[in-house]
């Protein structure tokens, strides 16, 4: 049976929980919000059975420490026996994943968890109130097969969505490894949009080349010595009039320069 008590603070223990790091920003605000209004939910806590009166926080963390900010001796606390696994987990999946703020690493961490613990998609999309496509999609952010490239986007926060990561691992599996890096590194320089990315992994599973473009010509208008080649414009004593970042720069010159290029043109 669930009851609220007021618990003393020394006594409350926190365990590995769905989100992997707390906004101290967050947390300070949140602190403010409780000194001027008061707590207006209680955390959820059980009984630590292995540590005698102590107890173990199931929801509720960034309260729990908003609370210590504030130098609180004792934090109103709702007591359950809600069992330790699955369901500590789900009950914090549940309440974080109302909060913009968890970060998409953490959600697909959480989705895993679930998954492993349930088996099936369709017991974790109830579990978590989504369909079975968004439980497919974070699930696959954490398969065994997905790209570690892609995969760091992610957990290093330089992507948080999860239809242009899914895009980025099909384009690692879809084009050449150089025309991959170009993407890359114009998705972790923000200058890549979902839509760029999808375009990208339709463009080379048509099996298109690396988006050097020459200028159009009407079908039977080259002569036999222009068919088939990309036209570089260029002018005296200055490199080939195509535009790259520095980061694509260092790219193209660790690759081997004009020659690799013009190896993979010819390819």
């Amino acid at each position: 049976m669930t009851a609220i008590q007021n618990i003393d603070i020394a006594l409350i223990d926190t365990m590995p929980q769905i989100r992997t790091r707390i906004d101290a920003d967050g947390i300070r605000d949140l602190a403010a919000s409780i000194q001027k209004h008061g707590l207006l939910q209680p955390i959820l806590v059980r009984p630590n059975v292995d540590a005698g009166d102590r107890f173990t926080v199931v929801a509720g963390h960034r309260r729990l420490a908003a609370m210590q900010r504030n130098k609180f001796k004792f934090v109103p606390a709702l007591v359950t026996d809600i069992e330790e696994g699955t369901k500590t987990l789900e009950a914090q999946l549940a309440e974080n994943l109302q909060r913009d703020d968890l970060s998409l690493s953490d959600v697909a961490s959480s989705v895993r968890a679930l998954f492993d613990a349930h088996g099936s998609q369709g017991e974790v999309a109830k579990v978590v109130n989504r369909s079975k496509p968004w439980v497919s999609k974070h699930l696959s952010l954490t398969d065994a097969k997905f790209d570690e490239r892609v995969r760091e986007l992610m957990t290093k926060d330089q992507c948080g969505d999860v239809e242009m990561l899914n895009g980025l691992n099909q384009l690692a599996k879809a084009a050449n490894a150089a025309y991959f890096d170009f993407i890359l590194a114009d998705v972790r320089a923000g200058r890549m949009n979902r839509a760029d990315v999808l375009e990208a992994v339709s463009q080379a599973k048509n099996k298109m080349k690396p988006p050097i473009q020459a200028d159009d010509q009407d079908e039977g208008e080259e002569s036999a010595g222009d068919q088939g080649e990309l036209e570089v414009t260029t002018t005296p004593m200055k490199a080939p009039a195509i535009k790259l970042t520095p980061e694509q720069y260092a790219i193209f010159e660790e690759k081997g320069g004009m020659r690799w290029l013009l190896d993979l043109l010819t390819a």
